[in-house]
């Protein structure tokens, strides 16, 4: 017998693959060292969430991921010729990254160091 509803259908074990991935990627330092990894760690799976929500049926789904999953911009690699800048650059992104991933985990941020 086949789901007829759009939401039964979603592949669970991808979904705790994505959350496997989340919650990983919550438990990194955020350092300068691991921010632009980081970002990608965090974006990857809402990214892959975002394209299972794509029909219209599930659009209420997609857009509560979008609210309680915010893009993240890609802070680029390091740079030597602007170490300073690169680094404050890739630490804010590192920290926003992890804070979003711990919130996704249901981790609290505040206590998880």
């Amino acid at each position: 017998m086949q789901p007829s509803d759009t939401k039964q259908r979603l592949d669970l074990g991808r979904l705790l693959r994505m959350q496997a991935m989340v919650t990983r990627a919550a438990q990194v330092e955020a350092t300068y060292q691991a921010g632009q990894a980081l970002v990608r760690a965090y974006l990857s799976p809402r990214d892959e969430m975002l394209k299972i929500l794509e029909p219209d049926a599930l659009a209420e789904l997609r857009a509560e991921c979008q609210r309680l999953f915010p893009d993240i911009e890609d802070p680029g690699g390091f740079s030597t010729t602007l170490p300073r800048v690169t680094s404050a650059r890739l630490a804010a992104a590192a920290h926003e990254a992890a804070t979003q991933a711990q919130n996704a985990s249901g981790m609290d941020s505040r206590t998880h160091r």
